[in-house]
C-alpha cells in the first residue's frame, strides 16, 4: 500500500472510542494472549491490552511511537505481510481508501491472498480499503476468534462489500453492528460503526444497535434502522435507469459560475454549457428545474453552473486560453493526468429527463424534471425515462416513494442512494 495514500486516509480513533471498544470487547472475552492490529498508525488501541501480547502493523515509520512498551510491537511492513494466524483478538481501526486510490497491484496481491484462503469467495475490485483489512483480520485470527473493528456502516450493505459478508455467512459468525448515532469524526463524513465478530458462535446471526457516543446501544431490526430492509441494488432498466453525475476531473476546473464565464469570454452554446452540481438549496413546490429558475437560483446566485465544453474536437481561441490557463491545477487530479496530453477530453453525458440529487434527510431526495436541459455533475444523479408521457408520473412516484425507511444512513443525519438502488427503485415505479 502507498504510504502516502494512506497517509491523506488514515484517521485517528478518538480515545474515548478506543475505550469504548475495548469495554465491548472485554464485555466479551476476559482474557487474549494475542492481540493484533492492521490499522495500527500510533498503536493507540494496544492501551487496553492488560497483559496481553500486542502486534500492530503500520507501514508509514513517522506514525510509530518511539518509546515500545513491553509486550507491545511494531511491524513496520504491509498487512499483508501479516501471515500468522494465531491471534485471539483483532482490534483497531483500518484505512478507508477509496478504489481510485488504491495502488492496482496491492489491490491485485490483496484479492489473491484473500480469495486463496476463502474457500474461493472472490473480493470485489471495486471495494474500499478497509474491506480487505476488515477480511483479513477475519483470517489472521484463530478459529474462536473476535474481531472488534471501526469501520464506515455501509460496508453492511454497499456491493461491494458483498463478498466479505457472504464469506462471513458462510462460516455462519455471529456479527454485531454498532452504528454511531452522531458524528465520531470531525473531517469524515460517513457514518462510523463497531463492528463485533464472534468466531466461536455459530449461530448465523447479525444485530444491528443504534449506539451513542456514551456507549448506550439500541437495538434495531435491521440495516436501516427502520422495519424495512435495504433497497436492492439494480442495472439498467429498458423504461427508465439513472446515471451518476458526470465527474470531469474536479468542478473547480470544469464548471464555472456566471462572472468567471464572463470574465473568460466563454460562450453559452460554444464554450459551455448549463450544469447543475447541486440541488440542496431548490424548493420542492415546484415540479420543473425552469429555465427561469435555472437562471434566478443559479446564474444570478452565482452558483457554478457553466460545464465547459473541453470534450469537443472544435475548441473557440477563448476556451484554449482558459484550458492553458488551468492546466497546471487541473494535473493534480488524476482522471485529468491519466489522460495525458488530451487531459480536458471527458466523455460528456447526455442531457436527461429528470433530475435526483443523491443525499437528503426528509423521506426522499429532491427531484425535478429538467426542463432546463441541464447536464448533471457529482452528486446529482441523472434519470433517463423513455416515452415524454411518463415523465410526470416517473417524477411524482419518486417524490411519494419511501426511500428514507430503506436507505443505510450515510453521515450526520443524511442518507445518500446509490445509482444502482435507484435503478431499482425506477424499475417499480415505471411500468411499460
Amino acid at each position: 500500500m502507498n504510504p502516502n495514500a494512506l497517509k491523506h486516509c488514515q484517521v485517528s480513533t478518538p480515545p474515548d472510542v478506543v475505550e469504548m471498544m475495548w469495554r465491548m470487547t472485554r464485555a466479551r472475552r476476559a482474557v487474549f494472549t494475542n492481540v493484533l492490529d492492521l490499522g495500527a498508525g500510533d498503536g493507540r488501541f494496544a492501551i487496553g491490552r492488560g497483559s496481553s501480547s500486542y502486534v500492530g502493523y503500520e507501514i508509514d515509520i513517522e506514525k510509530i511511537p518511539q518509546s515500545r512498551a513491553s509486550g507491545r510491537k511494531f511491524e513496520n511492513r504491509d498487512v499483508l505481510e501479516c501471515v500468522k494466524k494465531n491471534h485471539d483478538l483483532c482490534i483497531g481501526n483500518p484505512p478507508y481508501i477509496r478504489r481510485e486510490l488504491i495502488d492496482n497491484e496491492w489491490r491485485a496481491n490483496a484479492i489473491s491472498i484473500l480469495k486463496s484462503e476463502s474457500d474461493g469467495i472472490i473480493p470485489r475490485s471495486d471495494a474500499n480499503a478497509f474491506v480487505y483489512f476488515l477480511w483479513l483480520a477475519l483470517l489472521r485470527t484463530k478459529k474462536d476468534g473476535l474481531i472488534v473493528q471501526l469501520v464506515p456502516f455501509e460496508w453492511v450493505s454497499r456491493p461491494s462489500a458483498g463478498p466479505l459478508r457472504q464469506f462471513i455467512k458462510n462460516n455462519q459468525w455471529s456479527v454485531e453492528v454498532f452504528r454511531f448515532s452522531s458524528n465520531i469524526f470531525d473531517r469524515v463524513l460517513t457514518t462510523a460503526a463497531i463492528v463485533i465478530i464472534d468466531k466461536s458462535k455459530k449461530n448465523n446471526e447479525w444485530k444491528y444497535f443504534s449506539l451513542d457516543r456514551n456507549g448506550h446501544a439500541t437495538p434495531t431490526e435491521n440495516a436501516t434502522g427502520s422495519a424495512s430492509m435495504a433497497l436492492e441494488y439494480s442495472a439498467r432498466g429498458a423504461n427508465a435507469y439513472a446515471l451518476r453525475g458526470l465527474s470531469p476531473g474536479g468542478q473547480d476546473i470544469y464548471v464555472l459560475n456566471e462572472e468567471a464565464r464572463l470574465f473568460q469570454g466563454l460562450k453559452i452554446g460554444t464554450d459551455v454549457t448549463p450544469c447543475v452540481t447541486t440541488l440542496r438549496h431548490l424548493d420542492s413546490s415546484q415540479l420543473a428545474l425552469t429555465e427561469t429558475l435555472f437562471d434566478n437560483e443559479f446564474v444570478k446566485a452565482g452558483l457554478p453552473c457553466w460545464l465547459i465544453r473541453s470534450d469537443k474536437d472544435e475548441r473557440s481561441n477563448a476556451l484554449e486560453s482558459y484550458l492553458a490557463s488551468v492546466k497546471e491545477s487541473a494535473m493534480r487530479y488524476t482522471t485529468n493526468s491519466l489522460r495525458g496530453d488530451d487531459w480536458h477530453r471527458y466523455r460528456a453525458h447526455p442531457v436527461p429527463d429528470i433530475l435526483v440529487a443523491s443525499g437528503f434527510r426528509e423521506k426522499a431526495p429532491k427531484s425535478f424534471l429538467n426542463h432546463a436541459g441541464v447536464i448533471t455533475l457529482g452528486s446529482v444523479y441523472a434519470v433517463f425515462v423513455q416515452g415524454r408521457d411518463r415523465q410526470v408520473a416517473t417524477l411524482k412516484a419518486l417524490r411519494n416513494f419511501d426511500f428514507e425507511a430503506q436507505v443505510v444512513a450515510h453521515a450526520k443525519g443524511l442518507k445518500k442512494i446509490e445509482v444502482k438502488q435507484l435503478n431499482s427503485v425506477l424499475s417499480r415505479i415505471v411500468v411499460g
